[in-house]
């Protein structure tokens, strides 16, 4: 894919950086090995500005230390997704470490939900959610001035309260660069204390991607469109309990909604 020099999620095709220093090292990392990606922790290896290691799922969350420690302070971009040994404590590192990120990729499914009844499974959970809930709020705290774009793609641990950290601190009140492109496809949990959250704090929001997340409401969904007037494209794969109340009766006519349910055929009467 060659860089089209825009802003825009591409639909087509997966998001890839532009080309360069920082894709050239990091393209051959999508079929690599961990071995391999131990080359671009080296000292030799030139400071990287973008770094695409999408869908590495056997990358080891040491190894990513190791990179973050040598090129995390001249990263702008960093995308992470479908990278399944990663959890939490890899966010607290990117909080420490990245200290020029304006755009992050990140997709924790390294805790599966917990069985009903199992008390152990249970609590583990918990405590997996309140880690989560701390690595968002870091990374927040930490980019929240100058994060433009952040994906949090299949975090199905996400809850209210770590995206309320990330509307107050990447709103247009606290970021000098607003954050403009924001998924949260997949974040089972969050429900429209999330979407008021972002109706309040972030005016500024062009790109919002909330398929199945199951728990929003046609009137969550009304405010939020209401009040982020600049809200250009709103995906909703997979949101089943969406009615025409929201999908036909709001009132951003310039607003695109990707992944709206069909409308189902018209019956005629037997004659």
């Amino acid at each position: 894919m060659a860089c089209s020099g825009t802003d825009e999620w591409d639909e087509s095709e997966p998001y890839a950086p532009p080309w360069g220093a920082a894709a050239a090292a990091a393209a051959p990392a999508r079929a690599a090995v961990p071995p391999a990606l131990e080359v671009l922790s080296q000292p030799t290896m030139p400071a990287l500005k973008s770094l695409d290691l999408s869908h590495c799922t056997e990358l080891p969350a040491a190894t990513l230390s190791k990179i973050l420690e040598r090129h995390g302070p001249s990263l702008s971009e960093l995308l992470l997704l479908g990278c399944t040994q990663l959890g939490a404590p890899t966010l607290m590192e990117i909080a420490t470490h990245c200290t020029a990120l304006t755009s992050l990729s990140f997709e924790h499914t390294a805790t599966s939900p917990a069985l009903p009844g199992d008390p152990a499974a249970e609590a583990q959970q918990h405590e997996a959610v309140s880690l989560l809930e701390t690595a968002v709020g870091e990374v927040a705290q930490a980019f929240g001035e100058r994060l433009v774009s952040l994906s949090l793609e299949g975090c199905h641990l996400l809850t209210d309260k770590a995206m309320q950290s990330v509307a107050e601190s990447c709103g247009s009140g606290a970021a000098s660069f607003p954050l403009r492109r924001l998924s949260l496809n997949n974040a089972a949990r969050i429900t429209d204390r999330t979407l008021l959250a972002l109706s309040e704090h972030t005016p500024h929001l062009e790109e919002l991607d909330l398929s199945w997340c199951r728990e929003l409401t046609d009137e969550g969904l009304g405010i939020l469109t209401d009040r982020c007037t600049r809200l250009k494209r709103l995906k909703v794969w997979g949101c089943t309990q969406l009615t025409s109340v929201f999908l036909e009766g709001h009132a951003r006519h310039d607003l695109e909604i990707v992944g709206r349910p069909s409308r189902p055929p018209l019956r005629t009467q037997d004659a």
